[in-house]
């Protein structure tokens, strides 16, 4: 084995020739100056190399890693040069504030980075982004993340820009040692699939030129002495770096330091102390029957998810034809109508092709052209292949239909959250190094999904007091709220309408049929299915239209004090899926627990209360505009009527008169009321970019830019104290203007825990007095209630979203219609979680 020290000419400044730009005062110690000749690309592609842990590790590939960076940048070349995956946030933190010491450098003013992380770090970096939004927008030179959020990274559409440059140059892996035998099989998968992703794969190299860099404790007895490493440590973890890379990894590829044989070390130091195992355990055989260790999965089945999480990765760069990109709610996979239907069809239409091409990632070939295979075997055996052919075809559609009946079967509680996890690992949507709670944070088993624990009289039962539901109790009970109170509704005489009761499935749902005239002697015919699957939860009701024009409607009950409790909070969550539902072209009705109650108290031929969002002058501007732009004038006591009032009696009229166009005018009419009101702000864009700083600026807080032009951001609050943000874009002529509406509600830790947000909209239902809790619950159905209406606004060219103060950071205002998005539905806000 040939000595891995530093030559004489390395260490008196022979290193120097390799770099542009060395750290102000650098004298490297000479295991560094041997990484920064191997890791320069000056002069040549950098080689692949290992990095035996020690102080100065990170700074032995960052300095060269730093140095390509600064010339690719001011070279003009976009997109991620380097990625440096942790095995730990607390590792990627701490490497992350060694970058942003290096770079506050003048020298290195071009060069970005940006840390990718769970949350928001905590951390205060000058120059390194941890905003997920910003390393979006910005996509950073080097990026520093965990295998983990890697994984997530691959499958999500909003961070496809992170990857479509092809600048990848470095791809570190750090501390190898520290994953056990089934996490290096993922990590290995991991990375051929990164390489599939930005199209650097090539025969025999699955990422292609970008160099691989391990870092790792390798070292034991018999490695002391003058600058060499332990024969039989040194060959484990390098056969350990070819088999997770998939490329040699020659012998002087390992870098250790100059170390003192125990003789040498002055006296006083216990020189006995065990060290780290000084031989890593190499990786394993893909093939049928071989486990890794410490795992109780066989290869194969890692293989199989993996392959999964491939095919995802391609959906969400719309490369599987027929998938769309994997939802960010778990629950939202299942059921006849989910994602893993239309997902599992396209996968098995494409199987035969996908799979030959995700086998060719695990082929290799050594220095000399042959096959590279390390001790033990290190690549898809036949027969592992042969099974994943047949999985393909075929066998993914039985793990599919096993995963569904695993999720149906969940129990509830926290070990619905353990089962979920099991369910979504088991088909490889999640990755098995995932830990659950972080994992689940995408899956929202919310209140809206909870099993009722108590069960009503005979009389439907009263609600509590305080206009909440008893603690435990699912609050969209349908069967003993919303349809008792339906029966009784129909059954009065001034009531247009019938239910007739068709039968009870064996799943549990209900299925019934409602009638309702409508104008000019109409009748909408609806079948209602009660507590079906939709989405990721179970709504309370979902509504196809028969005998018509295709309309479908779900309806959630939102319980205030169970979905708000402090460490229960599933606002976002929520607010992504109905706004996600939205999108796909269905109509979204929030109704709380208090809307459903006063509804069902209401005496017949009593007609709804008014509910108007505000006072006098603001309503007379509503109604002034709702008659002047329907033609013939519609009466103005139409909005008291139909719009502002009992969302479920508002859910009643759009049922009986279903018309888009018709409620889109109501819902402008009753935006423009907004221009009325104390305290409303209102500035002028010119073009896409103006109105989307406007629009963030808006929602954020923040001082509105002035401007002038044609597009109107005008930002008011209702008497709820709900905030809401309007968009007229007058640009195509008054005839032709597009509104857009955003209405915000703050769902953050201060909120819900305290009772008291600092930002706009707060809600919650921790400490405070009973006038508090009064006004974050009058404040959050004040949210629901427009977002029941301002939905319309995207039968034009508008847009509509409703938000939630934790969710702002993955809303986009550059994606919207008035910023030059091609009108469509609601924009659907991403996920930063």
């Amino acid at each position: 084995m040939e000595p891995l020290a530093a030559s004489d000419s390395l260490v008196e400044g022979g290193w120097r020739e390799h770099l542009d730009w060395i750290p102000e005062g650098l004298t490297p110690d000479a295991h560094q100056a041997v990484a920064f000749e191997r890791l320069s690309t000056k002069y040549e592609p950098a080689c692949p190399t290992v990095l035996i842990t020690g102080p100065g590790t990170t700074d032995a590939f960052l300095v060269p890693v730093l140095d390509h960076c600064r010339l690719a940048s001011t070279a003009g070349q976009p997109g991620v040069k380097a990625l440096l995956l942790c095995p730990t946030s607390t590792q990627a933190t701490g490497q992350a504030g060694r970058l942003d010491g290096f770079l506050q450098g003048q020298a290195l003013a071009s060069v970005t980075a940006g840390l990718y992380l769970g949350g928001t770090s905590a951390e205060n970096y000058r120059r390194v982004l941890t905003d997920h939004a910003a390393i979006r927008r910005a996509v950073p030179d080097v990026l520093i993340t965990t295998c983990a959020i890697l994984d997530r990274l691959l499958q999500r559409p909003e961070d496809v820009p992170l990857w479509q440059s092809k600048s990848l140059a470095y791809a570190v892996l750090n501390e190898i040692h520290l994953e056990d035998g089934a996490r290096r099989a993922d990590i290995a998968m991991l990375l051929r699939r990164l390489g599939a992703v930005t199209a650097a794969a090539r025969p025999g190299r699955p990422l292609g030129l970008v160099c691989p860099v391990v870092t790792s404790a390798a070292f034991g007895a018999g490695t002391f002495g003058a600058g060499t490493v332990d024969e039989d440590a040194a060959n484990a973890i390098r056969a350990l770096a070819e088999e997770i890379f998939g490329v040699p990894f020659e012998p002087g590829a390992v870098v250790g330091e100059n170390r003192l044989a125990p003789d040498e070390v002055p006296a006083g130091r216990d020189s006995s102390l065990p060290g780290p195992d000084p031989v890593p355990r190499a990786a394993f055989p893909v093939d049928r029957g071989s486990t890794p260790p410490a795992t109780f999965l066989s290869a194969i089945d890692i293989l199989r998810r993996q392959y999964v999480a491939h095919l995802v990765d391609l959906a969400a760069r719309g490369r599987l034809a027929g998938a769309r990109p994997l939802p960010r709610l778990a629950g939202a996979l299942f059921g006849t109508d989910g994602w893993l239907a239309e997902f599992t069809a396209a996968a098995l239409t494409a199987g035969a092709g996908k799979v030959e091409r995700f086998l060719a990632l695990f082929a290799a070939v050594g220095d000399d052209g042959g096959e590279l295979h390390a001790e033990g075997g290190s690549f898809v055996g036949e027969d592992a292949a042969t099974e994943l052919r047949a999985y393909a075809v075929a066998g993914l559609a039985e793990a599919v239909a096993a995963a569904e009946q695993a999720w149906e079967a969940r129990p509830g509680g926290d070990p619905a959250r353990a089962a979920a996890h099991a369910t979504l690992v088991d088909l490889g949507l999640l990755p098995n190094y995932a830990l659950p709670g972080a994992a689940l944070s995408a899956e929202s088993l919310s209140g809206e999904e909870a099993t009722a624990a108590a069960t009503p009289t005979a009389g439907g039962g009263s609600a509590p007091t305080d206009g909440r539901s008893p603690r435990g109790a699912f609050e969209g009970d349908p069967r003993t709220r919303l349809l008792d109170g339906l029966r009784a509704w129909v059954a009065r005489a001034d009531t247009p309408g019938t239910v007739t009761m068709e039968a009870d499935l064996p799943d549990g749902t209900r299925v019934a049929e409602l009638r309702l005239a409508g104008p000019a002697r109409s009748v909408t015919h609806w079948r209602m299915r009660l507590r079906p699957s939709v989405a990721a939860s179970r709504a309370g009701v979902q509504l196809t239209r028969l005998g018509g024009p295709p309309v479908q409607v779900v309806v959630y009950l939102d319980g205030f004090g169970h979905d708000a409790r402090a460490g229960r909070h599933q606002l976002a969550d929520d607010a992504d899926r109905h706004s996600a539902l939205r999108a796909r072209g269905v109509w979204v009705y929030q109704l709380t627990w208090n809307d459903v109650e006063e509804w069902r108290a209401r005496a017949a031929g009593v007609p709804a209360p008014p509910r108007p969002p505000y006072q006098g002058p603001a309503q007379e501007q509503a109604q002034v505009y709702y008659r002047a732009v329907t033609s013939p004038p519609r009466p103005a006591d139409e909005l008291d009527r139909l719009v502002w009032v009992n969302p479920v009696d508002q859910l009643l009229a759009f049922l009986a008169d279903p018309d888009p166009s018709l409620w889109r005018v109501r819902a402008q009419a009753a935006l423009g009321g907004l221009l009325r009101t104390p305290g409303v702000e209102r500035v002028l864009a010119a073009d896409g970019s103006g109105a989307a700083a406007a629009i963030g600026a808006s929602l954020r807080g923040a001082p509105l830019p002035a401007g002038a032009g044609k597009i109107n951001v005008i930002r008011a609050r209702d008497d709820a104290g709900c905030p809401v943000t309007l968009v007229v874009d007058d640009r195509a002529g008054l005839a032709a203007r597009v509104f857009s509406a955003f209405v915000l509600v703050d769902d953050g830790p201060e909120a819900i825990g305290t009772g008291s947000g600092s930002g706009p909209g707060a809600v919650g239902v921790g400490p405070g007095t009973a006038d508090e809790a009064s006004t974050r619950e009058r404040r959050r159905a004040s949210w629901l209630a427009w977002a029941n209406l301002i939905q319309f606004l995207a039968d034009g060219a508008g847009d509509a979203v409703a938000l939630t103060v934790t969710g702002l950071d993955g809303f986009d205002p550059t994606l919207l219609a008035a910023a030059g998005r091609r009108p469509g539905r609601a924009a659907e806000p991403a996920d930063t979680r």
